[in-house]
């Protein structure tokens, strides 16, 4: 590397330059020369005159009154109690400030003073305040930083005027400092001195470093089959192992082993395999934790595996039996390296720090966001649980409603959002890349959520990771198909929104008859839908009047509510007809948008969503058109082929069909009716697919990845603090995730093409 003249710079820095040859030349340092042989030494020489005494330091003095002239000494302060007026002395004493303290506080008096690391002269008070008085003498000792890349290796305290001393350091061999972090300006050691607080970045060769752990590593593993090792600040951990004297650790059937927190850039890896039980192995490496970048094969015996310079490894037990490791030795080099990969943060702090609880009842909070471009803070706001099933985990979704319209991470102005657990969901990815994938595909035009991964913090605690994003509504910046003066206009006038979900009917806030209504069918699967009424609700009916009082349209709502009824139970016995005779087509074309069905069926085709026929599938009507499906919900935990659990997936791999990128089936009949009839159906899903070119394709499989390693550090909060630090189950869960996605979008694009 060029190391560029400090000339100009040495000037600054207090320095004596030197110039070796030549006009106007750069100046040139040539190499050290051999040290010369020590001569004889010399007679001892006469004592020298005495110096002259060195200044006595500057005091910090109080009374009451003017400060007397006699009074002190060139750079002290005096503070007047009376009308605390400060003084600072240079020939004579010169008023510099006042630092009274707030009006009216009864018998506060000066505490101490103390003149700090910058010569501001800093007072505390009886009551414990504190105020900076100003400056008042230049600081004699400056603060001097080293660097190799982010990593501050040294800090030394350096006098003004004085050398540097030169850092040993034990994890770094550097041959230049530098004043600038580009290094292009090298310090010169042999002139230069200290008269500022400054940085040096280093020009570095890390030194290898090794750390190992074998059966006398001490592991104690609880009762779901984690625990951890250190030496020193490193460690490893274990995820579905159990604790054994012979080995380092057994890990059974998915258990897994590896490093939660970083070790450093890890070179070589050494691991010893027991044969007894082996079956099978697999070593995952990258740059986040449980990164499934790279990975190899591991046999019994001495493996050894070259990662790199990655930063986390995961080995897994790939077969049906525990496998016993003996041990794990790694090379490794210290990280100099960092760049900020925290989320973005929802801070909530609620009214008295009262918990959140009730899906019925609001409570009282403060809104703020870190992290986005704009940022906001404690917006007036209420908070409640929010969805059916979910709302019962022990992770609680939750919706926002802010008391006036304001934007959030940058999203249109509106007053409600949600915050999504996705607690069934190991991997914290199915709804986010289903959503964004509908996002993709339905455009900007058709409204679709459009997620974002954040950390939220609910009175002062980190609750996990959270997936924010609009809440679904028939508003301007979402549905917007609100509409004034409902109660004037005819059925065929009035816009709605409406949802098919049977848990509607086990909500007992729920009135059949005025929120949800049932439609009865014949010789179909299922024999009966469920669809609740998101707007307009009976209250959109409501007319202010100019009295003052409020005329409920009661009797508008009810010959609405009854004709949508009607007109959902028309809708779905043309669907049944279409069931069992394809010719009828023509008639669902003439109520429903097909088009907008298929790309719901297709989205949800690519996810494998498989609970949409009954819950959460949602449709609207605008302006007297056909009615539409959409926006795409709730795919955390019925698609990719799993089931609903009671809690997250433990081992997707053994409960639902491993993912083999030939899926076409998913949940709702409608849809799969489309799909499976190959003259009018089918070429509606092959236009959808046209519009999804290969370059799309990797796009968002790129993102999709991308994001999984940016959330890793906060999943891996979120499983210490949810799912009973069982980290197997997340690692098998975003491996299942990723393979299922990245198998299954390429060939359904060579499906319909």
């Amino acid at each position: 590397m060029k190391r560029k003249p400090l000339l100009r710079l040495l000037i600054t820095l207090g320095c004596a330059p030197v110039l070796l040859s030549g006009c106007n030349s750069t100046p040139v340092v040539g190499p050290q020369g051999e040290q010369g042989i020590p001569g004889e030494k010399g007679e001892k020489g006469d004592q020298g005159e005495q110096g002259i005494p060195g200044q006595d330091g500057s005091s910090v003095l109080t009374g009451h009154g003017l400060p007397a002239l006699e009074t002190g000494k060139t750079g002290d302060s005096y503070i007047d109690l009376d009308s605390w007026d400060y003084y600072v002395r240079e020939e004579e004493w010169a008023k510099a400030g006042n630092i009274k303290g707030k009006a009216g506080d009864p018998g506060v008096s000066v505490s101490s003073t103390q003149i700090d690391d910058k010569g501001d002269l800093i007072v505390t008070f009886s009551d414990g305040q504190t105020a900076n008085a100003g400056h008042v003498k230049d600081v004699d000792e400056y603060t001097v930083k080293f660097y190799c890349d982010d990593l501050l290796v040294d800090t030394q305290a350096v006098k003004h005027g004085e050398k540097i001393t030169l850092p040993k350091l034990d994890d770094f061999t550097v041959k230049h400092w530098y004043v600038d972090k580009d290094r292009e300006y090298e310090w010169a050691w042999y002139g230069c001195v200290v008269t500022e607080d400054m940085s040096l970045y280093g020009e570095y060769t890390p030194i290898s470093k090794k750390i190992s752990f074998d059966k006398t590593a001490a592991i104690s593993i609880d009762d779901y089959g984690y625990g951890e090792a250190l030496v020193g600040d490193r460690g490893i951990c274990v995820s579905k192992a159990v604790e054994t004297g012979e080995y380092l650790t057994t890990l059974d059937k998915q258990g897994i082993l590896f490093n939660k927190e970083e070790i450093g850039r890890i070179g070589e890896i050494k691991l010893d395999i027991a044969e007894e039980g082996f079956s099978a192995a697999n070593i995952y490496y990258g740059n986040h934790p449980l990164s499934l970048d790279h990975s190899a094969p591991l046999t019994t015996g001495t493996n050894k595996v070259d990662l790199g310079e990655a930063e986390y490894f995961t080995i897994q037990n790939g077969g049906s039996d525990p496998i016993h490791i003996g041990g794990i030795a790694i090379d490794y080099f210290v990280k100099t390296k960092f760049s900020d990969e925290s989320l973005p943060t929802v801070v909530i702090n609620t009214k008295d720090a009262q918990a959140v609880t009730s899906g019925e009842t609001y409570v009282d909070c403060e809104v703020s966001t870190v992290g986005a471009e704009k940022d906001v803070s404690d917006l007036k706001a209420e908070i409640k649980v929010r969805g059916n099933s979910t709302s019962k985990k022990p992770k609680k979704p939750y919706r926002i409603k802010l008391s006036k319209k304001n934007s959030l991470f940058g999203y249109a102005k509106a007053k409600n959002w949600v915050l999504l657990a996705d607690y069934l969901d190991g991997s914290n990815m199915h709804n986010y890349a289903a959503l964004k994938f509908a996002k993709m595909v339905r455009g900007e035009e058709t409204f679709a959520v459009d997620p974002l991964h954040v950390n939220v913090a609910l009175n002062g605690e980190n609750v996990g990771i959270y997936l924010f994003g609009e809440h679904i509504e028939a508003k301007e910046n979402r549905l917007n198909i609100e509409q004034d003066n409902i109660w004037e206009k005819d059925f065929e006038e009035i816009n709605f929104y409406i949802e098919r979900d049977l848990t509607t009917a086990e909500d007992k806030t729920e009135i059949e008859g005025t929120t949800y209504f049932k439609v009865d069918m014949e010789d179909f699967t299922p024999t009966q839908y469920i669809y609740a009424l998101k707007y307009p609700e009976k209250e959109d009916f409501e007319e202010k009047l100019e009295n003052g009082e409020v005329d409920a349209h009661e009797a508008e709502f009810q010959a609405f509510f009854d004709a949508l009824k009607a007109y959902m139970t028309d809708i779905s016995d043309t669907f049944v007809a279409y069931s069992k005779d394809n010719a009828k087509f023509d008639q669902v074309s003439a109520k429903v948008d097909v088009q907008s069905l298929a790309e719901y069926a297709a989205i949800d085709q690519v996810f494998s969503e498989s609970d949409h026929n009954l819950r959460s599938f949602k449709m609207y009507r605008c302006e007297g058109g056909l009615l539409k499906f959409g926006p795409n919900w709730d795919y955390d935990s019925c698609a990719y082929g799993l089931p609903l659990e009671s809690r997250y997936v433990l081992d997707p791999f053994g409960v639902s069909k491993a993912p083999s990128g030939k899926a076409t089936w998913f949940g709702d009949r409608w849809g799969y009716m489309l799909f499976n009839d190959s003259e009018n159906g089918r070429p509606l899903f092959q236009e959808v697919w046209r519009g999804i070119s290969n370059e799309m394709i990797d796009d968002f499989l790129d993102a999709q990845y991308e994001e999984m390693g940016r959330i890793s550090r906060s999943t891996m909060y979120d499983c210490e603090k949810w799912m009973n630090n069982e980290y197997y189950a997340v690692f098998d869960n975003q491996r299942y995730y990723w393979n299922w996605v990245s198998m299954q979008l390429p060939f359904l694009k060579g499906f319909y093409a």
